[in-house]
């Protein structure tokens, strides 16, 4: 953990806090403008095997969308990530497929959201301190998972077990 501290400083500009369990940088990337609310997915993972349905993805934006003026914010890094989230934006008007951001610039999206969601990923939301609900199937979340107080896992063995009712029951109380 102390390594991937480490490594965001360095990456992101910032002076290493020296307070555990802390990463102190949200304040860094907080916009001082009002926003609309909104959530972050992030769809996006290195395997196959660590992707949420598709499907699964558009019920939880049909529900979101349906309880809530949130908007769903979309970031991608490469070609396919783009065309799936273009193809998930298709489900709502309020869904929003991001520009190609920075790193800096995914960790403004992420420290002005009410909260995540996200697969097999979260070690910069965790360290922004943001609500972050994570999808684990293909690993064990006790391993490589996130370091935070919000930090909130749904593992299953396979991603396919994962339901959008289970993931709005751990959203909907940060976004209520």
């Amino acid at each position: 953990m102390e390594r991937i501290r480490q490594l965001f400083a360095q990456s992101l500009g910032y002076e290493l806090p020296q307070v555990q369990g802390d990463y102190g940088i949200a304040r860094h990337f907080l916009h001082q403008t009002s926003e609309k609310n909104y959530v972050v997915f992030i769809h996006s993972t290195t395997r196959a095997d660590k992707h949420w349905e598709e499907l699964e993805w558009q019920k939880l934006i049909e529900k979101i969308t349906a309880l809530s003026d949130y908007e769903i914010r979309l970031p991608w890094g490469n070609e396919q990530e783009k065309e799936r989230a273009e193809r998930l934006s298709q489900v709502h008007s309020k869904v929003i497929v991001l520009p190609k951001l920075t790193l800096t610039e995914l960790a403004k999206q992420l420290a002005n959201a009410k909260a995540v969601v996200s697969v097999d990923t979260g070690h910069l939301t965790a360290a922004l301190d943001k609500p972050n609900i994570t999808l684990y199937g293909a690993t064990d979340p006790k391993l490589i998972g996130c370091y935070g107080k919000n930090q909130h896992y749904l593992s299953a063995s396979s991603m396919k077990e994962i339901s959008a009712e289970q993931v709005l029951s751990q959203l909907f109380p940060f976004i209520s």
